[in-house]
């Protein structure tokens, strides 16, 4: 385990003397956890009614504030064992006013003994992976107490064989932080530091695994903090997703597939060499053996129902056509081309236009945009195709209805947000009533958004004026701008180009203003 100076013995060999930073995950909303298990062909929770939440390991508590924020008709729960966290979550949750939330500061243990409701949904991000064999029993104990019939389990960790080369790496990692000097955060740049020299000096290690290259540049590009927690905690449990698979069976729940929608579809996902061999094989864990080799990920996400309710064809595609969807990204983001797990998707055509910028004008149905008569002439089954290439694509997310939503919630949360891009702090994500979820946003975006909340007549010299208290400058062409003057002409381009005629019609149109 990584030395951190005077770890807790509660702890269980988790770092807790540094808290975890802000982070927020999409894949966590509720809507998007129907939807996958939706596509996959099983009855996912009603989405016209009130629904109960728990997230396990919460961390700050930022995704489960957010959530809950976005979706006032759930009823949200969160847990973490760290009181600091909890601490962190509730004073974010009591400065927005967020009713419909409680955080609770207890171990998997205590937890599975607690006076809770059955839940709707239950996820766990990265957590399963940082603890101990007792802990995760625990875990697996509360979601068979807790879970409801039909409920949704969401599950991330780390996975194999992505993880296998980083492993050693991990052990060289500890050892060189734990004989530097300093603080934590020095003590891990010197030690990534190293890593790199190492590299360069042709460790045969480093030669022979090219992978572990490009994770360490990618490190040198991660907070340290996160680094601690992710790669540094004394346990550090990777899976293959059968043993995800195996273990959830005494939780009594069934795999559906992966969050990530591609890779639940071997045409997204494999090479058609690969999709040819997988026909091949009868045995659907080896199947999904294979995918795990094909893909190669460090990180897995693994989506269970207890008691799935399995569609026909015919009921899945109609309760499909009935869902109301919204743009996630600006409408001029939407490429005719996007990456995903096999390389790019070709989204060139008049349907996929056509539904875009359908979608830009307001959230729909698939049913409405049918009505579109250049969509209508595609039919049914090239809509339902398009749409879902389009989500897999991550240009379009489920939106909630409308008897489901209240601006109120989203606007305090917000504002809160806001209030803390301001004074120097870009929190991750902002809140759509629309989506029921977050969307990314950069801390000058969240500016201009504030300043016309407050209707400032010179939005960006009032965005300048609250920049710069910070202590900060803008960045062009890798230098910072110097003048002041200059600052405020790059703040007046970036409002003017690229926010009123593309951000903002995609904020409006997914309630934000």
């Amino acid at each position: 385990m990584i030395d951190t100076g005077s770890e807790q013995a509660w702890a269980e060999g988790y770092v807790v003397r540094f808290p975890y930073r802000h982070h927020f995950y999409s894949e966590l909303t509720p809507a998007m956890l129907s939807l996958v298990t939706l596509i996959q062909g099983f009855r996912p929770p009603a989405a016209d009614r009130p629904f109960t939440y728990m997230e396990l390991g919460c961390g700050s508590g930022f995704s489960a504030n957010l959530l809950a924020a976005a979706n006032p008709k759930g009823r949200f729960y969160a847990n973490d064992f760290i009181p600091t966290q909890i601490s962190r979550a509730r004073a974010l949750s009591e400065e927005c006013g967020i009713p419909n939330i409680g955080f609770l500061e207890k171990s998997f243990a205590e937890l599975s003994d607690s006076d809770l409701p059955e839940f709707d949904f239950i996820t766990l991000h990265n957590v399963y992976s940082w603890i101990n064999e007792e802990s995760r029993r625990d875990i697996i104990r509360f979601i068979r107490n807790k879970l409801k019939t039909g409920g949704i389990v969401y599950l991330n960790y780390l996975s194999l064989p992505g993880q296998a080369p980083f492993l050693p790496v991990r052990r060289l990692l500890t050892e060189f932080v734990n004989r530097a000097g300093g603080t934590i955060e020095s003590r891990i740049r010197s030690a990534l530091n190293h890593l790199e020299k190492l590299e360069g000096a042709g460790l045969r290690y480093f030669s022979r695994n090219a992978v572990v290259g490009e994770g360490l540049n990618t490190m040198k590009n991660v907070q340290p903090i996160d680094i601690l927690h992710e790669f540094l905690n004394e346990n550090y449990n990777v899976f293959y997703r059968s043993d995800i698979i195996k273990e959830m069976e005494d939780a009594k729940l069934t795999f559906i597939g992966s969050s990530n929608i591609a890779e639940n579809f071997d045409h997204y996902s494999l090479p058609p060499a690969i999709q040819e061999f997988s026909k091949e094989i009868e045995d659907p864990d080896m199947k999904l053996t294979i995918k795990e080799f094909a893909l190669n990920k460090s990180h897995g996400t693994a989506i269970f129902v207890r008691g799935p309710y399995e569609m026909n064809g015919q009921e899945r595609n109609e309760r499909f056509m009935k869902t109301r969807f919204a743009l996630c990204v600006p409408r001029a983001n939407c490429l005719p081309q996007a990456n995903i797990s096999r390389g790019m998707i070709n989204l060139t055509g008049e349907i996929y236009s056509q539904i875009t910028d359908g979608l830009a004008k307001g959230p729909a149905t698939l049913l409405q945009l049918a009505e579109i008569p250049s969509v209508r002439a595609y039919g049914a089954e090239a809509l339902l195709q398009a749409v879902l290439n389009i989500i897999v694509a991550g240009y379009i997310r489920p939106a909630i209805p409308d008897e489901m939503q209240e601006q109120e919630h989203t606007r305090l949360f917000n504002e809160a947000v806001f209030r803390y891009a301001a004074a120097g702090t870009d929190l991750p994500a902002i809140a759509s009533p629309v989506l029921g979820s977050g969307v990314n946003a950069d801390r000058f975006q969240k500016l201009f958004l504030l300043a016309r909340r407050e209707n400032r007549a010179d939005v960006p010299g009032a965005c300048w004026e609250m920049f710069s208290k910070t202590g900060l400058k803008l960045v062009k062409d890798g230098s910072p701008i110097e003048r002041p003057e200059d600052n405020l002409s790059e703040l007046g381009r970036k409002y003017r180009d690229e926010f009123i005629g593309n951000f903002l019609p995609f904020y409006q149109g997914i309630g934000i203003e």
